[in-house]
């Protein structure tokens, strides 16, 4: 089946994304997203079926039941979201398409599957707002609803999937998400059946702070020290991590400048100034890059410079003494190879979101 469906209406859908909301934002350029190989041997060939939605129940492990591919992963860690697609399928570069989108346009022999896109727009986190903007271009393109099904997919993630059909009978096949800040969609055309079963495998990335299991870990890695530091802040018991922390400790202030002092008297500052004064506060930490705020485009391990071997950041919610804060913790390796929490940058209103 011809993808010209597809192609018309994803620049129509970026264009609409940069009308939603106010100043426009620069997309980041995504890294490459990774391939791995699985060994999922393919069940006999179900008869194709090209022009009707299949029915899929969804679970809380989608990726549970026998595909009927042989599957490789598929991970795009700009997005913090991975799913199973066929092990025959190539995975480009990501492009830029406007100034508030990428795309990664799957292949099968040189001939495009399935585009993945991520897109910039206001209101964020308003799913309902976002495909309310893709029945307008449905309808303004004279193109019509054949299906539509909400679904719950890994990890509690909310989605809706649709076929819509052209005025000339072509069928495609999109799936639209969120993906943190950002929305994400899947759109294609040819065989349905396996766009759908494909989007069912869709999850998101297990960030390392939230895989951490901290009774299990073994002394003197970074995993181990950031659980210490966590439990810590957490506790309120910021003397006991005078021991992961450099000295002098880097304490940097968005939009202002930073300073370096001793341990003890940046844990003094957290305390009176810096962590909510209500302990019952939760503060939430993860290194998901996907939760991030943008941070004007920059890396966050580039923020101290080349001579610094930042390992691993973790974004923490909740701080400030009202709880709207945030903050970026830095862990660091040193030449012998020691771990510590090298810094943290703090901002009374979460950062540029």
């Amino acid at each position: 089946m011809s993808r010209s469906l597809v192609l018309l209406l994803l620049p129509v859908m970026i264009v609409l994304a940069a009308c939603g909301g106010a100043a426009p934002e620069v997309a980041e350029t995504s890294p490459a997203p990774t391939v791995t190989l699985t060994a999922t041997p393919p069940p006999p060939a179900a008869e194709p079926t090209a022009t009707v939605e299949p029915t899929v129940t969804p679970t809380s492990a989608p990726t549970a039941a026998p595909l009927s591919y042989q599957a490789q992963t598929f991970r795009y860690q700009a997005a913090g979201f991975e799913m199973d697609i066929p092990a025959d399928w190539t995975v480009p570069e990501p492009m830029v398409v406007g100034d508030r989108g990428t795309v990664v346009q799957l292949t099968d022999a040189a001939s495009p599957r399935l585009d993945v896109s991520l897109l910039q727009w206001d209101p964020r986190r308003d799913l309902a707002a976002f495909i309310e903007t893709r029945r307008t271009a449905w309808e303004a393109s004279d193109i019509s609803i054949l299906s539509e099904k909400k679904l719950t997919l890994s990890g509690g993630l909310p989605a809706v999937r649709f076929v819509v059909q052209s005025a000339t009978g072509e069928q495609a096949f999109f799936l639209f998400t969120t993906a943190g800040e950002r929305y994400l969609q899947l759109s294609g055309s040819g065989d349905l059946a396996l766009l759908a079963e494909i989007s069912q495998t869709l999850r998101p990335i297990q960030s390392a702070a939230e895989a951490l299991n901290c009774a299990q870990l073994s002394e003197a890695t970074v995993e181990w020290v950031a659980c210490n530091v966590m439990d810590g802040i957490r506790s309120r018991n910021l003397s006991a991590l005078h021991t992961f922390m450099s000295d002098p400790f880097t304490i940097g202030y968005w939009g202002s400048e930073g300073r370096s002092a001793a341990p003890a008297e940046v844990t003094a500052e957290l305390m009176t100034s810096r962590l909510p004064a209500d302990p019952a506060t939760p503060l939430s930490f993860t290194s998901d890059r996907s939760q991030f705020p943008p941070l004007a485009g920059q890396p966050p391990e580039t923020f101290f410079g080349p001579d610094v071997n930042i390992v691993m950041v973790i974004y923490s919610q909740g701080w400030g003494t009202d709880g709207k804060g945030a903050a970026l913790l830095f862990f660091a390796q040193d030449e012998a190879g020691s771990y510590t929490w090298h810094s943290m940058i703090y901002s009374d209103r979460d950062f540029d979101r």
